[in-house]
């Protein structure tokens, strides 16, 4: 079977090329908004089949990316089911963006800033993967181990 990767972009090309990309190895599900991405999240765990890893843009309408996995980080506490792991992704450089802070709280995976290369995001999806099958095997605590990646 294989990983269930949610890709959240408000950037139509953006969100396409990832999907593209990722979909030989991963089954995909997007969604063109945080609001959109929280909805698909949680139907998907409804159903059984919540996804190994989000992928989500900061920036986006209806709902900002923080916020997306605030509210993915309170719905699995609630229901109390495994952690996803998370990687967002953002064109705001790390250092200019204070909202990164509440990241690291909300056990984010890892932070790239947009442009990124593909051998990167292969790189973050594939390290989040091995994290994520590390804590459901009990090895780490956490899913998440906050790294920062820029251009």
């Amino acid at each position: 079977m294989k990983p269930k990767v949610l890709i959240v972009e408000d950037e139509e090309i953006i969100r396409k090329f990832l999907s593209d990309v990722f979909s030989k190895q991963y089954d995909i599900n997007a969604a063109c908004n945080g609001q959109q991405g929280l909805e698909i999240y949680c139907i998907s765990v409804e159903n059984h089949n919540q996804p190994d890893i989000v992928i989500t843009d900061m920036n986006m309408p209806m709902m900002q990316g923080n916020d997306l996995v605030k509210r993915i980080r309170a719905y699995e506490t609630d229901l109390d089911i495994p952690k996803t792991a998370v990687i967002v992704m953002s064109g705001v450089p790390q250092e200019n963006a204070p909202l990164l802070s509440d990241l690291e709280q909300v056990a984010a995976y890892s932070f790239m800033s947009k442009p990124f290369d593909l051998a990167t995001v292969h790189r973050h999806v594939q390290e989040a993967l091995r994290r994520r099958e590390a804590y459901l095997s009990g090895a780490v605590e956490n899913v998440g181990k906050y790294q920062v990646t820029q251009p």
